[in-house]
């Protein structure tokens, strides 16, 4: 079941092709009817750009926890970085990007870079 404030959403919902699987009826002014299960009727809300929530037989709306992705981290070497930005604080200068980046990690100043 699909309730909304705005009877305007339902019945876009219900006649939103890219809805069709849900087979939406509305049987109220803010009521539509589907059917699949809840949790493939809220993926299917939130592809299509909605944000609905689902809520319990008590009317409480229920916690969901998004779903972390990880992506790979590469390990840094830290001695080249930290080579290099001895060689600066030596009295070299900054000729790269990446010397520059490394004198900032090294000293904590802010660097612009143009």
């Amino acid at each position: 079941m699909i309730i909304a404030s705005d009877p305007a959403v339902i019945a876009e919902l219900c006649g939103a092709r890219a809805l069709r699987k849900l087979s939406l009826r509305q049987i109220a002014p803010t009521v539509a009817l589907g059917a699949l299960p809840p949790e493939e009727t809220l993926r299917l809300l939130r592809r299509s750009g909605h944000a609905p929530v689902a809520v319990s037989s008590d009317g409480t709306i229920k916690a969901e926890s998004a779903p972390r992705r990880r992506l790979p981290v590469e390990a840094a070497d830290r001695h080249d970085d930290a080579a290099a930005a001895t060689a600066i604080l030596q009295g070299g200068k900054t000729s790269t990007t990446d010397e520059a980046l490394a004198m900032a990690a090294v000293t904590g100043e802010v660097i612009v870079i143009v």
